[in-house]
């Protein structure tokens, strides 16, 4: 019995630990909880699951485990601003050296409790993806692939 999930496909460009680069799409699920109906990159990162599909340019789908995953880049998603999260949110400039050297300067927003919005609170948060808004595009940057971060604060 095959189970159909509603999705949407998202551009992104996927670099793996041993510096493989893999463009194509990934698949964003149906969400109920976003205006938009769809669950962020960072979300889909951040699921339980060890692996997600990733449809080449060519066409063919390959599944990627989370843990090779670098980093994902994405362009900037059309979202409509939430400006309640905006005003509780901590807005944190980061530049985040990963494997291999890549350099990655952008900001990273997240809702912080009072008193634990430095950094150093973000970079210690539970997930494995953090959310980095470049000039260019969005980086998704797996933390155990971190070589080191400077807040440019």
């Amino acid at each position: 019995m095959s189970v159909k999930i509603q999705t949407q496909t998202c551009t992104a460009k996927v670099t793996l630990a041993e510096g493989m680069i893999l463009d194509g799409s990934i698949f964003l699920q149906r969400s109920p909880i976003h205006v938009d109906g769809l669950e962020s990159p960072v979300e889909l990162l951040n699921r339980p699951e060890a692996f997600f599909a990733l449809k080449l340019t060519g066409g063919d789908v390959v599944l990627i485990p989370k843990a090779q995953v670098v980093h994902v880049s994405c362009p900037h998603l059309d979202q409509e601003d939430d400006e309640a999260r905006q005003l509780v949110a901590t807005v944190i400039k980061l530049r985040v050296v990963v494997a291999g050297g890549t350099v990655f300067d952008g900001t990273a927003m997240a809702e912080l409790p009072p008193g634990h919005s430095r950094a150093l609170d973000f970079l210690n948060l539970p997930e494995p993806f953090l959310e980095l808004v470049t000039d260019a595009d969005t980086v998704y940057v797996n933390r155990s692939h971190v070589r080191y971060i400077t807040a440019l604060d």
